[in-house]
Parts: C-alpha cells; sequence; structure tokens
C-alpha cells in the first residue's frame, strides 16, 4: 500500500491487521471461493496461450521442481484448495509478529522508530 506520511503508513498497517483478522474469524464464503477460482484458471490457461509461454512453464517446472509434468497438474492442485486449507495456512502464516514492516516515506517524513517497534 502507497502512503506518502508517518500517519497514512500507520493506518495502512492498521487496515491490513483488520483485514487479516477478519480472514481469521471470518470463513471465506463459497461464492467469494469460487469467484477466485475462476480467477486462477483463467489466468492460468492466458499464460499458456502462446507456444513460448508453455515452453517457459515447462522450462520452469523441469529446472526448479524436477516435474516437467507439473504443467498438466498445477492447475488442480490450486483448484483442489479448499476453505479449511486457507484458514489454516492464514493461522499459520498471518500472525502480527511474523511479518517485516518497512515504511519507506519520502525525505522530512521518517518514521521516530518506536511507533512499530512491537512488530
Amino acid at each position: 500500500m502507497r502512503s506518502r506520511t508517518r500517519a497514512g503508513a500507520r493506518q495502512n498497517s492498521h487496515s491490513i491487521d483488520t483485514e487479516i483478522a477478519k480472514l481469521l474469524e471470518t470463513p471465506l464464503p463459497a461464492a467469494e471461493l469460487e469467484k477466485t477460482r475462476n480467477r486462477v484458471e483463467g489466468f492460468y490457461f492466458q499464460n499458456l496461450l502462446s507456444l513460448s509461454s508453455r515452453a517457459d512453464r515447462l522450462a520452469h517446472h523441469t529446472l526448479f521442481d524436477n516435474d516437467p509434468d507439473l504443467v498438466n497438474t498445477l492447475l488442480s492442485q490450486y483448484l483442489d484448495v479448499g476453505v479449511a486449507e486457507l484458514r489454516d495456512t492464514a493461522e499459520a502464516w498471518l500472525r502480527p509478529g511474523h511479518r517485516v514492516v518497512l515504511h519507506y516515506l519520502p525525505d522530512g517524513n521518517a518514521p521516530d522508530g518506536d511507533d512499530e517497534a512491537e512488530e
């Protein structure tokens, strides 16, 4: 998120914390999950439209995953993710103390250094 002032940076951090808390407390609605699955599927196939993109994906999965066939199975792995797995992953990774907060502000707006020290 972009901010040009210290107060704006604090507000952005607060907004992110609020959204993470909502994600952890409220299960993702089925309609939202289905919408996300549709977008993932669309992006996945759009990325494979050109021959060079398909070759790039094959090379990527061969080099980094040692599994060129992953290009054929990866989409089903994405689409198989359910609400429970999302919640478990969010609980494991989206903890307040499990992150780095970096405020990059223009000159004259440098943070005091104590307002984010507890994170």
